[in-house]
């Protein structure tokens, strides 16, 4: 007899019994444990138990759902995993002094919460165009629970990407106060392009400020944002609205 719930072959309602010790076992999670004993008769031998895992690779990386199950099973928690699926939302990105990301991923039927992740083998996340809704990620990482729910510790690092999300990767610019009769000085606004296939367009339309130049490449670059020198004190802000094709960001310019 053997089971595969962890319970007792000896006592279990779930037990299975075969003919056989070359009998057919179903393996009904990515890993399992398997108790088993043998019957002859009145007579039955002690418990053995060993634990099935499927191969676990890159190549052959658990669905999310396939992960759960292992996590539900209780077991492999204390070894690292690859898991595959789709990156659902970034909650945040740390580019400036944890380098890492908060963010989900999906398989279509379950989701996973990445906590505090780096990026491809490991390394740092520099630029908000390096982990994208959307892109089909390959994690490594142990697998732990917060509040009940499960989700990837700290520190996993991605372990291949494939990104066919279009996006202009730009941040909002905030210029120092206007003081009288002082100006205010020009900023360099650093734009990337993800997967785009036309120039990304700036076209401002408001007095306060000027940029230039007006397209840059489908990969980005710098653009140079001047504010209006006769301005008045106080707040002055604008909206730059970056284009290519159909994707668009829009930045937010402020003077306060």
């Amino acid at each position: 007899k053997y089971t595969t719930d962890k319970t007792d072959p000896t006592t279990s309602e779930t037990a299975v019994a075969v003919e056989s010790n070359t009998a057919t076992v179903s393996i009904p999670a990515k890993s399992t444990m398997v108790k088993a004993v043998a019957v002859k008769g009145e007579l039955v031998s002690g418990v053995k138990s060993i634990t099935y895992c499927y191969v676990n690779s890159k190549e052959t990386a658990y669905t999310i759902t396939e992960a759960l199950e292992v996590y539900n099973a209780g077991l492999g928690l204390d070894n690292s995993l690859y898991i595959q699926g789709t990156v659902k939302s970034i909650t945040e990105m740390n580019t400036t002094q944890y380098y890492n990301a908060n963010y989900t991923i999906t398989d279509g039927e379950n989701d996973l919460y990445i906590f505090r992740g780096k990026g491809i083998d490991g390394a740092n996340f520099t630029s908000e165009s390096q982990l994208l809704v959307g892109d089909d990620l390959v994690i490594y990482g142990k697998l732990s629970e917060y509040q009940g729910i499960p989700q990837v510790a700290q520190d996993s690092k991605i372990i291949s990407r494939e990104s066919k999300t279009k996006a202009i990767i730009a941040e909002d610019l905030t210029f120092d106060a206007i003081a009288i009769g002082a100006e205010v000085e020009a900023q360099t606004l650093t734009v990337t392009g993800a997967n785009l296939t036309a120039e990304i367009a700036a076209t401002l339309d408001n007095e306060n400020f000027t940029v230039t130049p007006a397209t840059l490449s489908v990969d980005g670059g710098e653009l140079t944002i001047t504010p209006a020198t006769d301005l008045a004190v106080g707040e002055h802000t604008a909206t730059l609205p970056l284009t290519s094709g159909e994707t668009t960001k829009e930045v937010a310019l402020s003077i306060l």
